[in-house]
């Protein structure tokens, strides 16, 4: 299948990754739409971008969204996890409200997509599920173990997708060290920005992943 071909969903639509990531698609895909908690109506279309409110921590708002794209467009073939969250500071004995939180946004969040839309992916025989995992859940992060903790999450629950489903319907993630954004850069004032990775080399990435047959790789960007 080709890509101009693919509906393209992206979710955490106004975060900085996601602007990137949903701008570089819809000049390559057949439609791309974008999810977010904070907008002021349920469907709209801006600039060739469709968006729709939803908070993916609730089931039912997450059913009714894949619902209302369903309708709209037909069934995505493409679902992009880039909603997510970072806390550090505290060491693990002294993380109290961090453990809920990080796997509130990171964890809970692309749990509550993926098994919402593999049944949609499943009965058309083609889908494409793009997690955000991060090299810190791969080999921890000191004063940051609730974030890597639930990064760790979302790199076991895509191996799991892949060894359950195969054929057309994939499930990879992307492994950024830091990405470039505003927040990450106000975050740590005094870090080699240069060795960071850009958003717009993960949207490469991710363009690559969708084309390929890699399955529950985790994917270094």
């Amino acid at each position: 299948m080709r890509l101009d071909e693919m509906v393209v969903v992206v979710t955490g639509a106004k975060g900085a990754t996601a602007e990137v990531i949903i701008n570089y698609f819809k000049l390559k895909a057949h439609s791309v739409v974008g999810i977010a908690r904070n907008l002021d109506t349920r469907w709209k279309e801006q600039d060739g971008i469709y968006f729709t409110k939803c908070d993916l921590l609730e089931n039912d708002e997450v059913e009714g969204t894949i619902e209302l794209i369903l309708d709209r467009l037909g069934a995505p073939h493409v679902w992009i996890n880039t909603v997510g969250g970072f806390i550090m500071g505290n060491n693990v004995a002294d993380c109290v409200n961090e453990w809920d939180k990080m796997y509130q946004i990171n964890f809970k969040t692309a749990l509550n997509s993926i098994k919402n839309i593999l049944p949609v992916m499943n009965k058309a025989e083609f889908g494409r599920i793009i997690n955000f995992g991060s090299r810190a859940g791969e080999k921890g992060m000191a004063f940051a173990g609730p974030y890597s903790s639930s990064k760790a999450l979302i790199h076991n629950l895509t191996k799991t997708i892949a060894l359950e489903f195969n054929n057309n319907i994939t499930c990879n993630a992307v492994l950024p060290e830091i990405i470039d954004t505003p927040t990450n850069r106000n975050t740590m004032p005094d870090a080699n920005f240069n060795s960071w990775t850009t958003p717009e080399s993960i949207a490469d990435k991710i363009e690559s992943i969708i084309k390929s047959k890699a399955n529950g790789q985790l994917i270094l960007v």
